[in-house]
């Protein structure tokens, strides 16, 4: 009898913690999202040529991946969306995320949709220059497996600031 109980219980306590486990995002959603973003944008002070720019966008398209779902990632990597931090080391630029502030988040029927502003800062390698953009964002963000992932980035961007670095 007191077998059937504790494993009753115990059956009781993994359904409860795995309940749990797959709770709403909440601020674990800013986490995510300035991790990802860091990844993506902050890189150290390099320079660029044509022998390394393959290879530097490599190398942020791998930091971003455990951030995003597969899918997710490979249209990062299709899309270049690492080329922003290597055009900016290319001017002699860094990119620092200054910050992701949530707007809002939405249940949707398995993600949630969040929206979120970010602001850039671009700093000259020599310290002399500084530009910041904030620009609107939004991003779905679902449970695969018990991690939260990206399942789609979007952002307002103009490419006026990088063309002016």
């Amino acid at each position: 009898m007191k077998v059937k109980f504790l494993i009753t219980f115990v059956l009781l306590f993994f359904t409860l913690l795995g309940c749990s486990s797959s709770a709403e995002p909440g601020e674990n959603a800013s986490k995510l999202i300035t991790s990802y973003k860091q990844a993506q944008y902050q890189i150290e002070p390099v320079t660029i040529t044509t022998s390394n720019r393959q290879q530097v966008a490599d190398e942020i398209n791998e930091k971003v991946k455990p951030y995003l779902t597969d899918h997710t990632h490979q249209l990062f990597v299709n899309n270049r969306d690492a080329y922003t931090a290597v055009h900016s080391a290319e001017k002699s630029y860094t990119v620092l995320v200054e910050s992701v502030v949530i707007d809002q988040i939405e249940k949707d029927t398995d993600k949630f949709q969040v929206s979120y502003t970010m602001t850039l800062t671009y700093t000259s390698y020599d310290k002399k220059e500084t530009k910041s953009e904030t620009v609107k964002c939004q991003a779905d963000i679902v449970n695969e497996n018990g991690d939260w992932k990206i399942s789609r980035d979007w952002e307002s961007r103009h490419p006026e600031i990088l063309n002016s670095l």
